[in-house]
């Protein structure tokens, strides 16, 4: 997983939304598995934990658009050590910031696996289920092909339902051998 931080710092300029958009979609073209964090109002969303996820899509249809999709202030980085006017220690308050991102990646990597996990032991069970239904299938026609050359010689259908009985009485058989239920 390629997970991405950005943010745009300092007073606006020119293609700041052009460069931001060339980084992803490049990045976007080889990689599908990329997390794009976008963090709001330059240092001050990185500081205060304000940013949002992000997708390629975001960066569509923005190269006309003044300023920075993102938007930007003024927080000078020689003055991270100093706390702001509430006292927060800023250095401390983007360290969480990563802290959270990394902790909500892992997150969503782990529900992920559960889920193909759950999908794979699905399709596992679809596909026995299926082979059973095939044994079904096999068994059925082995009994239709039965009767039909039942009739062809002649058969009594009294004797003809009674070998139908003994074949379909193997049925069950067939499903304790799938369930597990009848050792060999």
């Amino acid at each position: 997983m390629l997970r991405i931080g950005m943010l745009t710092s300092g007073g606006d300029c020119q293609a700041l939304n052009a460069a931001m958009r060339g980084v992803v979609k490049g990045i976007c073209s080889k990689r599908d598995d990329v997390e794009i964090y976008g963090f709001q109002e330059g240092y001050k969303g990185l500081i205060y934990s304000n940013f949002k996820m992000l997708t390629s899509r975001d960066f569509s249809g923005i190269l006309t658009v003044g300023g920075t999709i993102l938007g930007t202030s003024r927080q000078p980085f020689k003055m991270m050590r100093v706390p702001d006017e509430n006292g927060l220690d800023k250095v401390e308050a983007t360290s969480k910031t990563f802290d959270e991102i990394i902790r909500s990646a892992d997150g969503a990597v782990t529900v992920h696996n559960d889920i193909s996990g759950v999908i794979g032991d699905s399709k596992a069970s679809l596909d026995a289920l299926c082979a059973f239904f095939e044994q079904i299938k096999d068994k059925y026609q082995e009994v239709m092909n039965h009767i039909d050359n039942a009739e062809h010689l002649g058969t009594t259908k009294s004797a003809m339902f009674e070998d139908i009985d003994n074949m379909m009485s193997q049925i069950p058989l067939v499903i304790d051998d799938y369930t597990g239920r009848r050792q060999a």
